[in-house]
């Protein structure tokens, strides 16, 4: 994906000198008095490079109505961008100490990805592809989108039975917070994160090297984790086999939001987080069919226990 050039929108905490107010704004308008004028750090909306929103340590949020009330802030200033979410426990970095949103398929087991398990996991993925296509009509997938390959990476990457060069974002900020708040979880982070907007079920912007895939659209209706989830895959275009910079979502990442949940607060004022079983049922028969028709494929792989 190509990185959003020049500064967006976004909320921050970081050193009072700077943070940038524009188009007539004023301190006074976001309720900051002289005192809080004169202080080290601002906790507020500011225009920054996505290079410097991904090494920041994440703007404060402490309640999942301030969470709204920020992103719709941060919607109204990126108008040029479609917000989608994606939730984590962990703010993963790069040796730069720069945040990174890589795919499946690009992160390392350990240290650094060998160029030969890349190459091995791109040969797992296409067996597999082959193999549900070889099982459509088993599978409910007989529509003709179901020819792209994408309509098959959104099923083996949803329901992470193989590593796949996209990534999972979601349109419903509830669940990203969700997800970043698993299992009463006492801090999370949320990533915005804008694209183009898309024109269709599987989406290629070419002119972006980026695909948007809306799994509600492409999954067959028995599958459930996609619809619970309001699910979106992202990934550069076109996939060719190799890691590039392009791979890592950050750089399209409009804001880092700190979601704090001490004392398990966040969820109140009659707003509540979604369980584990509701994002990730466990008993999807949908999900249980597609792992055995691709079990000769995926065999005892175990790509996804690091």
């Amino acid at each position: 994906m190509r990185r959003i050039e020049g500064e967006v929108f976004t909320y921050a905490k970081h050193p009072r000198t700077e943070l940038v107010l524009r188009d007539g704004a004023t301190w006074s308008s976001f309720g900051l008095d002289g005192a809080a004028r004169g202080t080290v750090e601002k906790e507020g909306p500011t225009w920054a490079a996505v290079s410097r929103i991904r090494l920041w340590d994440g703007y404060p949020v402490r309640s999942y109505k301030q969470l709204v009330q920020t992103v719709s802030h941060i919607a109204s200033g990126n108008r040029l961008q479609l917000l989608y979410f994606r939730g984590q426990l962990k703010d993963y970095r790069d040796p730069n100490g720069r945040t990174a949103l890589y795919p499946s398929i690009c992160r390392p087991k350990k240290v650094r990805l060998q160029s030969a398990r890349l190459k091995a996991r791109d040969e797992l993925l296409s067996r597999a592809i082959q193999e549900i296509r070889k099982n459509a009509l088993r599978l409910d997938l007989t529509h003709h989108i179901h020819r792209l390959p994408e309509a098959s990476m959104a099923l083996l990457q949803h329901y992470e039975l193989c590593r796949t060069p996209l990534l999972d974002v979601t349109r419903s900020l509830r669940v990203a917070a969700s997800f970043a708040l698993l299992d009463g979880a006492p801090e999370g982070f949320v990533y915005v994160i804008g694209m183009p907007y898309p024109y269709g079920s599987i989406s290629h912007q070419v002119d972006y090297e980026a695909r948007i895939v809306d799994l509600q659209s492409v999954c067959p209706y028995k599958a459930l984790r996609p619809h619970f989830q309001e699910g979106v895959l992202i990934g550069r275009f076109p996939w060719l086999g190799a890691k590039e910079p392009g791979d890592n979502a950050a750089y399209r990442l409009i804001a880092k939001l700190r979601l704090i949940n001490h004392a398990r607060r966040f969820w109140k004022s009659g707003f509540t987080g979604l369980a584990r079983n509701v994002l990730l049922p466990t008993r999807d028969p949908y999900g249980q069919l597609l792992r055995e028709v691709l079990a000769p494929v995926l065999g005892g792989q175990d790509e996804h226990d690091d």
